[in-house]
């Protein structure tokens, strides 16, 4: 007998199934992209981000103190905070921009005052916060095995052993002993300001660093204080997840910019708000200029890590309608060819969306490369002009 070519056979209905899976494919994710559009509140989620310094409620809380109390803190080698915090210094928005211009390999930022870069230094953060450095290196170490506290230093901690910012703040108000009184400020002054942790919870391993106030000035709490923020804004920048925290004593950035722009404004007989008014300007002015050599960088980035989730996404839903156009197929035959060949046009719907990522890749790495490069030019560490509003910073 001649031999016969076997060919599937299905019902109308199986039938109807591959045309209609054949015409899905043909117009690759139609449906989802109507979805869309009729359900706009889908849209991909923005990334938050938090910057943990919080000037104002240290502002706001030694301003609440009674004067006998905030003169029982004037030997505090944190005290000069409490004289420059006004509860609003700290500008946010500002503070990320700066955060993204700061290189973290060289502790720099470009001001493109002169071409180059300027370094910060622990006694760039002495001189704009008051905060010195002693002759003993602060080191707090990662989840290290939590000390047995004594009772000095215990009233400051939760159930569970963690430090608690209604205990400082307890103590801080009402407490009559002088050295808890000096301890909680102390504390208060590292959680809010000079080490603003990452997870908004002043680490533990801080207590020790009090449990002898007398003792607190011989710490380099500046040094410490610009290593904690380098760190953090390497997080900051290369964080994953839906957010991204910024810890740190963050504002300082700031004050060093505004200080900075200050000095190259001559030195003729201006009024503050005159000279304030300036700063704020040329601060508008060098952000935007420094927005302008990201914008490729972050648009190219932001375009690539949309296409990469919407990718997914058709992806995926192309997978469930081949799976379910599958199982709806009662022959074996016709149910072999339909998913071999659902398997195969998703492949290349996925090889063509890789091939899209190219364009997108290629700006990046020109970016990066014009980064590294920029990284290499001078740098200068910053130096007073003299003469020039020396210890002033104008807000």
């Amino acid at each position: 007998m001649p031999r016969t070519r076997s060919r599937a056979t299905g019902t109308s209905s199986e039938m109807q199934n591959l045309n209609k899976y054949d015409d899905l494919l043909r117009c690759r994710t139609t449906t989802e992209e109507e979805e869309e559009e009729q359900q706009p509140q889908e849209v991909l989620k923005k990334r938050k981000e938090v910057v943990r310094l919080k000037e104002k409620a240290f502002a706001e809380t030694m301003t609440d103190l009674p004067e006998e109390r905030l003169k029982l803190l004037e030997d505090s080698p944190f005290y000069k905070l409490v004289e420059m915090m006004s509860g609003h210094v700290q500008n946010n928005k500002v503070i990320k921009k700066l955060a993204s211009m700061f290189s973290t390999n060289n502790k720099s930022l470009s001001l493109l005052l002169d071409g180059t870069r300027c370094i910060v230094t622990p006694q760039d953060f002495t001189s704009i916060t008051g905060v010195e450095d002693g002759d003993e290196d602060v080191i707090i170490r990662k989840n290290s095995k939590p000390e047995e506290e004594p009772e000095e230093t215990k009233i400051f901690l939760t159930e569970n052993g963690k430090v608690s910012n209604v205990n400082v703040l307890e103590q801080l108000t009402h407490t009559k002993d002088y050295d808890t009184l000096r301890r909680a400020f102390a504390l208060l002054a590292m959680q809010k300001i000079i080490c603003a942790p990452l997870n908004g919870t002043l680490g533990r391993s801080y207590l020790k660093y009090v449990r002898d106030v007398s003792l607190l000035r011989k710490k380099k709490w500046a040094t410490h204080a610009i290593h904690l923020l380098v760190r953090s804004i390497n997080t900051y920048k290369n964080g994953r997840g839906m957010t991204r925290s910024l810890g740190g004593c963050t504002v300082f950035l700031l004050l060093y910019v505004r200080k900075k722009i200050s000095e190259t404004i001559p030195d003729d007989e201006l009024s503050d708000e005159t000279r304030k008014k300036m700063i704020d300007v040329k601060l508008d002015e060098l952000l935007e200029t420094c927005n302008k050599h990201r914008t490729d960088f972050e648009t190219a980035r932001s375009v690539k890590n949309t296409m990469l989730q919407r990718n997914e996404s058709m992806i995926t839903a192309l997978q469930k309608v081949n799976k379910k156009c599958v199982r709806e197929v009662e022959n074996k035959n016709a149910k072999a060819l339909l998913k071999v060949d659902g398997e195969r046009t998703i492949l290349k719907f996925q090889n063509q969306l890789d091939a899209r990522m190219a364009d997108i890749d290629s700006i990046l790495e020109r970016e990066e490369a014009r980064s590294e490069e920029e990284n290499r030019r001078p740098t200068v560490i910053s130096k007073k002009r003299k003469g020039v509003n020396e210890g002033k910073i104008y807000f």
